[in-house]
Parts: C-alpha cells; structure tokens; sequence
C-alpha cells in the first residue's frame, strides 16, 4: 500500500524557519547573478567609462510568487532535516495537487529547499552521482501530464538516486505507482497560516499571527485563484488584503476551468460538472435525437452496474441540423445527468494544440480521459470539419487530412479500448462527413433536428424565461419565434430582459414579442407594402398547390420571410415544376402587383431564384429528371456548374423558369383578391401565424384535396 502518514510534528513546526532558508538561498543565487551580469565585471571595459562603475548594484529580491511558493514548499516538506531522513534512504516522495500552472515555478525552487550535498539531477549520467535527487513532473496539459509522468518515472527508476514527483491535482498516486510504497504530501498553499506568512512578507511589521483570524478558513481560500491573491496585494495594508479576500467574488473554479478549456487544456473531471440547468428529460424540439440520447445514458449506466453487456449498449450518435438547433445543448444537459462523465471535445480545439503529432496526441487524450472516467460520453461538436477522404474536391493538405481521419477511426474502432463511452457527434451536414466515420458500429444512428415547432418553442421560451411572465401568452409567442432556433430564443429573452432593465421597471410581454418580431414599421412603406406581398405570394401559391402547410409570415426591418413545411413527397419531374412556382410565387406576387420585381428574390444561395435554379439545375445533370434523360453526375451539383453549361442547355433551363413563373402569376391571378387581403394584414401586422393563415387560406387547400 502506499505510504501516506503525515510529516513528524517536529519537522512540521519548523517549516517558517525553512521558508527563510529557501529565500535566503535564492536571494545569494539572485545576488550571484546580478554580479555575474554586472557591467562593469567585465575587465576589458574601462571603469570610468560612461560612470557605469558608480552605478549602486540593485539589491536581490524575490517575486511575490517566488515568496509564496517557497513558503508552500516548506509547509509541505516541513524541514531540510525531514527531506534529508526521505532523500537518504532512497525514497520516492510524491507533492499531490499541484497545480499545473505552478510546476515550472516549482520545478526552479527546489534545488534551494535540498538539504546540503544534494542536488537535482539534468542526465542521466547525473543520477549516478551521489547525492543526486531525480525530479519527475509534466508540464503538458491534460492527459499528456499522465503519459508524460509514467515515460519519465520509468527512465528515473533505471537508477537508485531519491525521486520527488509533481502530481498535479487531477491524478492519484494510486495511478502512477500502483501499490507502491511510496511518502505522499499534500501540496500545501492557500491556507490561513501559509498566506498570514505571506502577507506578513509583503507588508513588513505586520503580526501572522494576529492576521490569521482575519483571514477566511482553508476551505475557502484554497478555492481562490492565484489572481486573486495577487490581486490582494494591490491593497493599502495586510488587513485590507485579508479583508478582500474574505469576500470573494473570485470566479468559481468551473469557470476557470473552463477558461482553460478554451484554451486548449483539458479540465479537471470534477471542473466539467455542468450548473443546474435543462435536464435531458425536459430538452423542447430534439425530438428522436433526445430520446436516443435519454436510452444512451440509460445503457451506460445498466452497464456500469453491471446489468448490460457492454456489446449491447449504444455505440454511438450522429446528430445533423443547421446552426443554434440545439446540438450543444443536449451535449450540456447530458453533462448534467448524474452519473454520467461528459467529455467535450472539436475539430478546431484538437488541432489548435499544433502540428499533426499534437493533434493525434490531443485526440487521444480526450478519449483517454472519456475511458479513465467512464461510464461517460464524448461530445465532438462541428465533427463535419474533419471532411472526407472520398471528396472530389482537391486539396493541399490532403495528406494530413487522411491522417488525420485515419487516427479518429482508430479511436472510434477503440483499439485502445473504448468500454463504457460512447461518442455523440454534431454536425451541420453529415453527407461531408467521410462514408468510414458514418458507418455502424461508430456512429448507430443518424438523426436529422431542425428548428423546433410552435409548441416547442413554447416549452423552449418558458424555460428560458424560468417564472417570469407567468401569464404570458405562450401559444402566441411560440408562433411569433416560428423560424427561430433554441438558441434564438434564448437570446430573445436575454434581450427582453436587458430591455426592461435599461427601461429601470418589470420585464413585460410585450419586450418579449418585440424582441421576438422586431418592429416591421422601420421599413419604409413601398419596401414593406413589397415586402408583405411578396410574403403573401408565396403563401398563396403554396396553399393552391397543396405543396405544404404555411405556418407564418413575418415581416421587419430586415425584410420579409414565409416558413412553410413541405409535404415529403417523391421528386418526380412534375413535382420539380411545382416546388419551381413555389419558390417564384413571391416574385410573381411583385410583378403581377406592383409592375415590376426587386432584386429581394435573388443575392444569395438561400434565395427564391437561386433555389428554383439550383432545383432545375440539378433535374438536368443529377437526377436525370431534365432533357438528358437517365444522364447523371451523381452528387448534386455546384450552382456555378451553370455558367459552364452549353447555350442551349442554359436556354432550356431559363424557359422552364420562365413557365414556372407564368404559372406562378396564373395561380395569383385567380385568387387576385386573397394575395391583396393577405399582403394587406400582413402589411399592417407585420407577423401572421399558422393559425390565422389556415383560416384565410382554407379554401385553397380545400379547392386543391377536391381536385386531387
């Protein structure tokens, strides 16, 4: 078993006078320094030359982490004569929870804390020599400090010299040494008599002992970081510090944490709790993919007790949807699940950690630290980055790509083992992804979330509003976010909240309906009279053709929108036409009502025009729906394919807009009255919901189920 009694109660008694011994030490290496680097040392450099040997020689002095650590050091080693008994008999003593940011530090001081005839070894021809003390710590982040500690305490046991290792707080003993024996220390630092001594140093005549009591207990100042203390000590007198520092306000260790994090260094196990938040059970407009999630969890925790086989447990999710859907939420709410370790992880924050070596390094910790606390699951956002090695598209860094897609199939195969995690990716578009990283056995299912419904956004907008608005319309609101994701929900309340604060009174319901459809009256009347008609035509046409349900229309400063949800239907070359007037129904809607048409219906890749392009575009040369016959190039095509198209192909294309339009403007026509009663409402409202719009559009859907 391993050695863990404390230091002898002597020893520990005389660890003030040890700190004085460390500082007096470094102080003589800094003052031999300062001579060393002295102008004037030099004796081929005149002494009356530029008055530099006049100069005064800067006293030595140390830095305030210098004071604190060498105090620390003390603390915990307790005296040169208790280190000396540890050191002679050859012993392996292990410093536990330092932190990571103090190793280097650390690492400079120690030589000053060994008692006389010792010394850390730099070789391994070092460690031969008598009196030789071999220091074995990390200073790689996350995992890397557990790879990087076991390859240097292997190299440190080939020779019989006393080893001293830096553990930081994250890993045990037990880990690295088995049931070695071995002394264990807790590293001591912020603690009432170790920062009492320090602020004592740092405003001299100040009494310890009389600021110990001012001072808040172990407990709590062990979770203040560095900054913090050095923060203190910007105060006017040691009580002032001390009095700082009993009143916290320093952020949490979770988020610095997660600062880290962002960083680039993995956290702590115990820094990746998530806060109180959305359970998993109560996640709105996930649908199929929070059910699986809930089922993942589930098996995990039947095999951590022992009661599932680990073959039958899920073994993995593929989660596609555009942007703010609610993908990382789900990935927070999982980390909220009890029992369950969450690791989160990206393309991008995997190859921030450098060249292609780091990254595969990077990779595996993070499936490391997912196994060492399993049952857990890893979360890779954005998993889409890492492309694939069947794309067409070329490419100058095709070869580390393929490595790089070589080394996430070997850990998501688990060659290294891979018992109770699971792997939960997200994504924008899964058809990016390479066909080897999607296939069963990495990834069990793939499922598709798209923006939320009105009820969901209800449930979404309630919890994000907690127990404000008790009476709010929630029914109503949900369909005014219509169009809206999770996350711009959420930024709706946050806006709705500022709002009322800047106003200095109650959030109101209506800073939540303003926020969700911001004022449409910021848009001049001829470009919201276009606006709402365009809207309008595009309702209309999609009611006569029976394409879908219109679920709202909305107008504001930034122009107008219709949401609409489609019924799946098979794309035959018929249908195509179809869904081609839809998408002109707004443009038609302009040049039947107003003369002409704006330029509103083009501009980008999401647009009216560009969609019925695209559309026939891919008809023609990949569906085999066009001209060509059963021609195709396969994946559906780039839209600047066009340009590169044949005349005569490029002119049959335009005349198959140019019906879909003629059709688009005959459909407006017949129902001329409705497009202008609709773009009317719409005009003055600004926003109109599914419910409204199923009223007004009625006959249409009727007169279209009749005639099919």
């Amino acid at each position: 078993m391993t050695d863990t009694h404390p230091s002898d109660p002597a020893a520990v008694a005389d660890w003030r006078s040890y700190a004085a011994e460390i500082r007096a030490t470094l102080l003589a290496k800094e003052a031999d320094r300062a001579i060393g680097n002295a102008p004037h040392s030099d004796p081929n450099v005149s002494a009356s030359r530029g008055g530099l040997s006049d100069e005064p020689a800067m006293a030595p002095a140390l830095t305030a982490r210098q004071s604190l650590l060498a105090l620390g050091l003390a603390a915990t080693l307790g005296s040169r004569a208790a280190l000396a008994a540890e050191l002679e008999r050859g012993a392996i003593l292990i410093l536990t929870g330092v932190r990571s940011e103090l190793v280097i530090d650390l690492a400079r001081l120690l030589p000053a804390a060994l008692p006389p005839g010792f010394f850390v070894a730099k070789s391994d021809h070092d460690r031969l020599r008598a009196g030789a003390v071999t220091l074995v710590r990390s200073e790689q982040p996350g995992w890397l400090t557990y790879a990087q500690l076991r390859v240097e305490l292997t190299a440190a046991l080939a020779s019989p010299a006393p080893i001293i290792i830096f553990l930081p707080d994250d890993l045990e003993a037990r880990e690295i040494l088995g049931e070695t024996e071995a002394r264990i220390l807790p590293f001591r630092l912020l603690e009432r008599e170790i920062v009492a001594e320090f602020l004592a140093q740092a405003y001299p005549g100040t009494d310890a002992t009389a600021l110990r009591p001012l001072l808040p207990p172990d407990a709590r100042l062990a979770e203040i970081p560095l900054l913090g203390l050095m923060l203190a000590l910007r105060c006017d007198s040691a009580e002032a510090a001390a009095a700082l520092l009993t009143r916290g306000g320093w952020p949490a260790e979770t988020e610095t944490e997660t600062a880290n994090e962002r960083r680039g260094r993995a956290p702590s196990p115990a820094a990746r709790s998530e806060p109180e938040g959305i359970s998993l059970a109560e996640l709105a407009g996930l649908g199929e993919a929070r059910e699986i999630a809930l089922g993942i969890v589930d098996d995990l925790r039947a095999w951590a007790a022992g009661t599932l086989d680990w073959r039958d447990v899920h073994r993995g999710l593929l989660i596609a949807g555009p942007p703010g859907t609610g993908k990382t939420e789900l990935a927070r709410a999982i980390g909220r699940e009890r029992g369950i370790h969450l690791e989160s992880a990206s393309y991008a924050q995997w190859q921030a950690a450098g060249h292609l070596g780091d990254m595969l390094k990077t990779m595996r910790g993070s499936f490391y630290k997912a196994a060492k606390h399993a049952p857990s699951i890893i979360y890779i956002d954005e998993i889409d980055a890492f492309g694939s090695r069947t794309s067409r598209q070329s490419s100058s860094n095709k070869s580390y790509e393929q490595k790089v897609i070589t080394g996430f199939l070997e850990l998501l195969d688990g060659i290294a083992g891979r018992a109770g995690v699971v792997v939960i990716g997200a994504c924008n578009d899964a058809e990016q992804l390479d066909p080897a990283i999607r296939r069963a056995g990495r990834f069990d299912q793939l499922v598709h979330v798209n923006h939320p419904d009105a009820a969901a956004l209800a449930v979404i907008l309630r919890q994000h509003l907690g127990e404000a608005l008790p009476e709010a319309d929630l029914v109503t609101l949900g369909q005014m976010a219509l169009g809206r994701t999770g996350a711009d929900c959420a930024a709706a309340v946050r806006a709705a909240r500022a709002k009322a604060r800047r106003a200095r009174r109650p959030l109101a319901e209506r800073d939540l309906r303003e926020t969700l459809a911001p004022d449409h009256g910021a848009l001049p009347a001829p470009m919201r009279q276009r606006a709402a008609l365009h809207e309008a035509g595009h309702a209309v046409v999609t009611a006569a053709l029976g394409l879908g349900i219109v679920r709202a229309l909305r107008i504001g400063p930034e122009g107008g929108e219709t949401l609409s949800r489609w019924h799946p239907t098979d794309l035959t070359r018929a249908e195509a036409h179809r869904q081609c007037i839809a998408h002109l129904g707004g443009r038609a809607a302009e040049l039947l009502m107003l003369g002409d048409a704006s330029g509103g219906a083009g501009g980008d890749l999401q647009a009216d025009l560009a969609r019925a392009t695209q559309l026939l575009l891919a008809c023609e040369v990949s569906l085999g729906l066009g001209d060509h016959g059963h021609l195709s190039i396969g994946a559906l095509p780039d839209p600047r394919l066009i340009l590169s198209l044949p005349p005569a192909t490029r002119a049959r294309l335009q005349r198959r807009l140019d019906r879909a339009m003629e059709d688009a403007q005959e459909i407006l026509c017949r129902h001329h009255q409705l497009l202008d009663d609709l773009g009317r409402e719409l005009e003055s409202t600004g926003f109109l919901g599914e419910e409204a719009l199923a009223a007004r559009l009625a006959p249409l859907a009727d007169a279209h189920a009749s005639a099919a």
